[in-house]
């Protein structure tokens, strides 16, 4: 410091960071100072006078750092800006983010179920070991010829994710994206489809893209900063796409996880008829993104930079949104639902002779004897789903999952409604008279996907015994 004034401000900024961090070095310190002789401005420093030494110039190359600072922010650090570089406080916080970062997303990369406290507790480990003499990998290593672990099903509601982790979803339209959006483990869902109807008020309308991807790519932007998990509701089919993403990712030091969406091409052809005139897709585009997505293998996509590559289950070829449960066939179709939510193999086999593989298929039955036959079952991981099917038309279902909210099971058409208002409405009316509580309202969770998705959990109302 080179004025008197600015060295007493500095060294009074000091003394009060000192007592409130670290108040036993201030104390420490304080005794040192009453323990100095009266020539300690002349033993210490050269100079006679005390008053004189305020004037003495710092030392070339070494900044006064007063801790703690913001250490994710070394624009508002002032021995940063004095220096043109950072101050050892952050220095010192970046060579350990980076040594971690490495390490964490590897783990991933080997392993996408791993969850962040494990990965740190093998890192300790590691630590532990090589302080012993005992050096280990900090991640395990492969067996040989082995890949990186390829996930058979994309992370569900209550999977942990890495905070700050980009889901990549990558697949053509009518593959089941926006459905997966409603379970996918994240903090927040960023949709085109959603950003497109948000701009013109048309989800459809294809000469909105180039702004919807701007705003889309000003999104991401803010929501990596700010270490928030997000699932990219949108095709990415184009390698040149997933590139921008993953180069995007990186620059925040985020781990990027791509999810393989793969529905056979007629499963998507047909859902893709089932669409609303503007959502709808010219059919060869359809095919094409197809053939993109199938191009875009683990290999590949691994290659590109991705962290972990997931997969979707698809639905069989096949099945339509016409499909029907017979009512006589309910009661055996909620027994072999429930245990399949249990876990219990066979019966998630069997579940197909009732509902095909569930990925955006609503099947159609009577749906009150269904919820109340589900509801005496004791059927748990449900919830009332009701989105916009097009224009002035909104539908309800009720939709079951693994117990873990891991995969989806099956889904109830309860009818279509001129309003949203109106199918809440009957879909929470429907549920309550057949056995079943709601969740509370503030549990009721918002997914704007072009089509204005509530999702209402609802629980088994429990039976009375009878005396």
């Amino acid at each position: 410091m080179t004025s008197s004034p600015n060295a007493l401000t500095t060294a009074d900024a000091l003394w009060r960071h000192l007592t409130e961090h670290q108040p036993a070095v201030a104390a420490a310190l304080a005794m040192q100072t009453r323990a100095l002789p009266e020539d300690w401005s002349q033993r210490l420093l050269g100079v006679a006078r005390p008053y004189a030494a305020l004037d003495l110039a710092p030392t070339d190359g070494l900044h006064l750092e007063i801790a703690p600072y913001d250490a994710s922010d070394p624009e508002s650090c002032e021995p940063c800006a004095d220096n043109g570089d950072l101050c050892r406080w952050h220095a010192g916080f970046t060579a350990g983010y980076d040594a971690l970062h490495k390490p964490l997303t590897e783990a991933v990369r080997r392993d996408p179920d791993v969850t962040v406290k494990d990965a740190l507790r093998r890192l300790a480990e590691h630590e532990e070991a090589t302080m012993r003499g005992e050096p280990v990998p900090a991640v395990e290593p492969l067996p040989a010829g082995a890949e990186a672990k390829e996930s058979v099903q994309a992370p569900g509601e209550g999977a942990s994710l890495f905070p700050g982790t980009l889901l990549v979803a990558v697949g053509p339209s009518a593959s089941g994206k926006s459905t997966y959006a409603s379970t996918a483990p994240v903090d927040v869902v960023v949709c085109l489809d959603s950003i497109r109807a948000e701009i013109t008020g048309d989800a459809g309308d294809q000469s909105a893209t180039a702004a919807a991807v701007a705003r889309q790519n000003a999104l991401l932007e803010e929501y990596l900063s700010a270490g928030k998990s997000v699932f990219l509701d949108s095709t990415n089919v184009e390698a040149r796409v997933r590139t921008e993403l993953v180069e995007r990712a990186r620059r925040h030091g985020r781990p990027i996880i791509a999810v393989r969406f793969l529905a056979d091409l007629d499963t998507c052809l047909a859902r893709n008829a089932e669409r609303p005139s503007n959502r709808r897709v010219p059919d060869e585009t359809l095919r094409w993104q197809h053939d993109r997505a199938r191009e875009a293998t683990p290999e590949v996509l691994r290659a590109e930079g991705f962290t972990a590559v997931h997969h979707s289950v698809p639905t069989p070829a096949g099945a339509s949104a016409r499909d029907t449960i017979a009512p006589e066939r309910i009661t055996d179709a909620v027994a072999v639902l429930r245990k399949a939510q249990e876990g219990d193999e066979e019966a998630h086999e069997a579940l197909a002779r009732f509902f095909p593989e569930y990925e955006g298929l609503v099947m159609e039955t009577d749906h009150t004897r269904y919820l109340k036959a589900a509801a005496d079952a004791g059927m748990v991981a449900t919830h009332l789903l009701v989105m916009q099917c097009g224009k002035g038309v909104w539908g309800a279902s009720v939709d079951t999952y693994t117990a873990d909210f891991g995969m989806p099971l099956a889904s109830v058409n309860l009818g279509d409604y001129p309003s949203r208002t109106e199918a809440i409405r009957e879909a929470v009316t429907a549920a309550t008279d057949n056995g079943w509580m709601l969740a509370p309202e503030q549990n009721w969770t918002d997914y704007d996907c072009g089509g204005g998705e509530i999702h209402i959990p609802i629980h088994a109302r429990p039976v009375t015994p009878t005396r």
